[in-house]
């Protein structure tokens, strides 16, 4: 027995020890440069989800990108598989009937015709030839385009064809790996790709000590990069001390700062490398930023770039401009100069009336090709977000092979439905339609106009092409907003719902400012990630940002911008002169937020880390706002800062305060009053404390009168007493019940 004891703890220890390793891949290695290697990916990792495509026409696309250091190469493959079904008195599979065609495309080039002569799964397998391989979209994406043909299902009335594609289905690609493009004039293809294979990351370095100008460069960067990969890249920042050899193998940098601090890029491969403090480049003058691009000697398939110049004026120069498509290189394609920017001309006054064409909008139909979804973005300033007299008259078109009575459009304004258009039998093809805007619908900042349409085509089988059944919005369509009289007041108007909308007033972001400590890398890291989002939100072309050190904070700024304070309120000065006006003031110095219309206070218990979000007007700027992004310690910041990164968190946002705990969240608007309970009190209860129980003595040192209060409190204890107790209990009649049978069965053969 003891040796099977024994063993047994021998293989639970082992099990323990050895059970839970990582399984080791093999196939993670790159291939070297100029070997060919192989590449499959399901159609569900190209992002294709099941469907049925049913006829008489019906037609799937699949984009996807191929990283830049892969040159493509004969020998690719797509192993197709489907399941075609037909159904009806005419459908003969069996026989010599024929259910539709299925035509495969791969970058605009046929690969096959498939007849469609049987029921039931079948896969093949398609060669790629060389003429496809070369991508023919112009952001370089490749695509997959399958077109389902069922046009008997017109002629046989009484047949209906359906095939479902596979998304087990499989491209193979052949490709060598080259060095990545130097070219600036193809950025940002360095650094993303839409639709990629691969997800990337990359890395804004800066100075172990940045100057305000800086940093301010850096997140403007970082702002740039968001409008420039529609949010898709997975972007940190981080001081040059904290670049660790893993950092630098599997990202892409980009360095931001005066030469001096970056002894580190002295030996790379850049067009000019630093010399001591300066950047030589023949005729440029100081003041001209100037970027470069260079190959990453920790990365093979990496790139690093560097933005940079010999004066603070001219870093902020060059950082400016990444948030244009393309950047127009020098004598040479892998480094820029830049002479001047100009953001003041970025920033146009916001007109009462303005076309679609006015935004940037062209003529644009809803249909089975050009979709059924459209959406424009506009600005509102604080002084037309209450205006009552406000309107959009939509142009719209429609095609004449509509069943009117069954197709229409709605339009939402915000994620709110303000109108949906019929159409009537002889109607005229070219209507305007104007749609009353209530001022409640209105924010300031960024707005959506959203129009969807269910279209019904009066005879499928008459739009062989796809295109029979379409409703054009026009250009020409006007969005009417007239500034009002009326004060608008910020305080009643301003919700963390709506972030990040109320942040984005100005289409250049030249209205915020962000606010973070001068030597906290935590903190500037979530301001980069925050400005990343504002630039993607926005589509900032050339960022006006500001930055300020909590300590030191201009008076033009304070009095000009909306602020964003990132950190703790220990290392930000200017919240003792916000107390009076926070949500959940921080007294004392001390890092903990106090909700003073709170009827119940609870207080964090030590070593508990929680992130906190306030939403406030600004005390010095009438039109603007103030989001602090804080936690009671250092790692409580990025809590609150990762809380407006993610879609989870972000839908349960609401008024004006906010307390965040890892992956939890909990919100209050003190603006309505005094509530019940603290937010704290919400929080798991091993997180909190009242502030009143840590003075309340230990039962066995108070011999005085317990308050009822404290009777419930500690009256845990009594449950599990009395379940001791009953157990006793029952274990003790069982053993006298035991001894009662054994007399019985002894007394019974003595009577007998």
């Amino acid at each position: 027995m003891r040796n099977s004891i024994f063993l047994a703890t021998v293989f639970v220890l082992v099990f323990s020890l050895f059970g839970n390793l990582p399984a080791v891949n093999a196939g993670t290695g790159a291939a070297p440069s100029n070997q060919e290697a192989d590449g499959v990916f399901t159609f569900k990792e190209l992002g294709y989800s099941e469907r049925i495509m049913v006829g008489p026409y019906d037609s799937v696309r699949i984009f996807f990108s191929t990283p830049i250091t892969w040159k493509l190469v004969p020998g690719g493959k797509i192993r197709l598989k489907f399941n075609a079904s037909y159904s009806g008195a005419g459908a003969n599979p069996g026989g010599s009937f024929l259910g539709g065609t299925l035509l495969v495309y791969f970058n605009s080039t046929i690969l096959k015709t498939i007849f469609l002569d049987q029921s039931g799964p079948v896969t093949l397998e398609l060669d790629i030839p060389p003429a496809a391989l070369q991508p023919t979209l112009d952001d370089g994406r490749h695509f997959i385009n399958l077109i389902f043909d069922a046009s008997i299902n017109c002629d046989e009335e009484d047949v209906n064809s359906s095939i479902v594609i596979s998304e087990d289905s499989e491209i193979s690609l052949q490709y060598v790996n080259v060095s990545p493009s130097l070219d600036l004039g193809r950025f940002p293809e360095q650094f993303y790709q839409p639709g990629a294979l691969f997800s990337s990351a990359t890395t804004i370095v800066v100075p172990d000590a940045p100057t305000v100008l800086e940093l301010q460069s850096a997140l403007a960067v970082s702002a740039s990069l968001g409008s420039v990969t529609n949010g898709q890249l997975a972007v940190n920042l981080l001081p040059v001390g904290q670049l660790t050899e893993s950092i630098r193998v599997s990202n892409n940098l980009i360095f931001v700062g005066l030469p001096a601090s970056f002894p580190i890029l002295q030996t790379i491969e850049l067009p000019v490398p630093p010399t001591g403090s300066k950047l030589s480049v023949s005729g440029a003058a100081d003041d001209d930023g100037i970027i470069q691009l260079a190959p990453s000697p920790w990365n093979q398939s990496g790139v690093i770039m560097f933005v940079s110049g010999n004066t603070e004026a001219a870093v902020a120069k060059s950082s400016a401009v990444l948030g244009f498509d393309r950047i127009i290189p020098s004598s040479r394609s892998n480094i820029a100069v830049v002479s001047s920017v100009n953001p003041d001309m970025n920033a146009i006054p916001i007109a009462e009336t303005r076309t679609f064409a006015d935004l940037g909008y062209d003529l644009r139909t809803l249909g089975d090709i050009g979709g059924q979804y459209f959406s424009y973005n506009f600005l509102v300033s604080s002084e037309q977000a209450s205006s009552t007299d406000a309107y959009l008259d939509l142009v719209t078109a429609h095609s004449d092979l509509l069943r009117l009575d069954e197709t229409g459009v709605s339009v939402f304004l915000n994620g709110q439905v303000v109108s949906s258009l019929d159409f009537e039998e002889g109607s005229d093809q070219v209507t305007t339609t104007r749609i009353e805007i209530l001022p409640n619908i209105l924010r300031r900042g960024k707005n959506i106009i959203e129009i969807v349409s269910d279209l019904k085509p009066n005879n499928d089988c008459a739009s062989r092409d796809l295109n029979g059944s379409w409703v054009a919005i026009s250009e020409f369509s006007t969005i009417h907003i007239p500034v009002t009289q009326n004060t608008v007041d910020i305080g009643t108007t301003i919700d963390l719902k709506d972030f990040p909308e109320f942040l984005l007033t100005s289409d250049n972001l030249g209205d915020i400012a962000f606010i973070v400590p001068a030597n906290d890398p935590v903190a500037w890291n979530q301001a980069s990630q925050l400005a990343y989002l504002l630039g993607n939100a926005g589509r900032i072309t050339l960022p006006d940002l500001r930055t300020a050190f909590g300590s030191d904070i201009p008076e033009e700024v304070l009095k000009n911008r909306s602020l964003i304070l990132i950190g703790r309120a220990s290392a930000l000065p200017v919240v003792a002169q916000l107390n009076d006006f926070l949500p959940a003031p921080f007294f004392n110095g001390l890092d903990e937020a106090v909700q003073p219309t709170m009827l119940v206070n609870y207080r964090l218990l030590p070593g508990v880390s929680v992130g906190y979000l306030q939403l406030l007007p600004s005390p010095w700027n009438a039109r603007g706002v103030i989001l602090a992004v804080m936690g009671n310690t250092e790692e409580g910041v990025p809590m609150a800062g990762q809380s407006l990164l993610s879609e989870t968190l972000t839908a349960k946002l609401q008024g004006n305060f906010a307390i965040v705990y890892g992956d939890e969240l909990v919100s209050t608007d003190t603006r309505l009053g005094p509530t019940k309970d603290g937010l704290a009190g919400q929080l798991p209860p091993e997180m909190v404390t009242t502030p009143e129980a840590e003075q309340t003595p230990a039962p066995e040192e108070s011999t005085a009168a317990q308050p009822e209060g404290e009777v419930e409190a500690r009256a845990g204890w009594i449950l599990p007493v009395i379940v001791i107790s009953t157990l006793l209990i029952l274990a003790t009649v069982l053993i006298v019940r035991r001894r009662e049978a054994k007399l019985k069965i002894v007394e019974k053969p003595e009577q007998e």
